[in-house]
């Protein structure tokens, strides 16, 4: 006869093995783009395997940082993840972009991701790594010149996302967010282009496609050269020992 408890079991058990799978798929996804999303796909496996050997859920819970008999000789299977405020603005961006529907809120998110390139590229050229700051400078003045291509939102300009930009973090995540971000602007305003009949948002939509394409391809471009930095420091590391 089967219980609840043994049913609510079942269940956890599938819940566990889909998360292992969409962990293996992340790992393989991103491993060329400098994600180590393969270390917490080592810790999971563990976790998953300690559980499986115990037979109890409720003895394999990792207890809360700080809790009373918490594990302090091995780290926590999911550690908590912080994000830099840069990666949170371009996240926010896109799940804006995502959710505008119209053509006058879709151009209103293409403005604000291409300010929001041009304050990261000039953070970056002030502060960022030395192999970056020359491209870094580039994309500033090219996003800033392709915020002159749209209207500029309506909005305060305390509640802009680029005046909100006060610390970048690790550049390679960064820069990835921010690649994809450009990609969906594009996207998006393609549809806008195709859905118009006013000659005048067409062309406007078309040059901002052109200029997002362009900031894409400098953020791109740093980011080959933050992976030549780093294999060139492999290599020298390799030779020095």
């Amino acid at each position: 006869m089967t219980t609840d408890s043994d049913s609510g079991e079942d269940k956890t058990e599938t819940v566990l093995q889909n998360l292992y799978s969409a962990l293996s798929q992340a790992a393989d996804r991103t491993a060329d783009a400098g994600f180590d999303s393969a270390a917490g796909l080592a810790r999971f496996t563990t976790w998953l395997s300690d559980r499986s050997q115990t037979g109890s859920p409720d003895q394999t819970q990792a207890p809360a940082a700080g809790a009373k008999g918490a594990r302090t000789d091995s780290k926590e299977p999911f550690p908590p993840v912080r994000r830099s405020q840069a990666v949170r603005l371009i996240t926010a961006s896109r799940h804006a972009l995502a959710q505008s529907g119209d053509a006058p809120a879709v151009m209103a998110e293409a403005w604000q991701a291409q300010a929001l390139a041009q304050a990261i590229g000039s953070r970056l050229a002030l502060s960022g790594p030395l192999e970056l700051r020359v491209q870094a400078l580039g994309l500033s003045e090219l996003a800033g010149r392709s915020c002159g291509v749209l209207d500029r939102p309506d909005i305060d300009t305390e509640c802009l996302r680029a005046a909100q930009l006060t610390e970048l973090g690790d550049a390679r995540e960064m820069l990835l967010g921010l690649a994809a971000l450009l990609g969906e602007v594009g996207i998006a305003l393609v549809g806008v282009a195709c859905a118009t009949d006013e000659e005048g948002t067409y062309w406007q939509c078309m040059e901002a496609i052109d200029a997002a394409d362009e900031s894409r391809d400098r953020v791109l471009e740093m980011l080959r050269q933050l992976a030549a930095h780093d294999q060139g420091a492999v290599k020298r590391g390799s030779a020095a020992g």
